[in-house]
């Protein structure tokens, strides 16, 4: 994500949109899941 002016806030995934949009598809399973560790 950036601002207007260019200053840089961070970055969006594909996963953070698909679990914010639509908890219960398979990529939003994915991402919310925790890390293998």
């Amino acid at each position: 994500m950036v601002e207007e002016d260019g200053e840089v806030l961070g970055i969006v995934s594909i996963g953070d949109l698909a679990v914010a949009r639509d908890r219960g598809s398979a990529l939003a399973d994915v991402s919310a899941a925790a890390p293998n560790t």
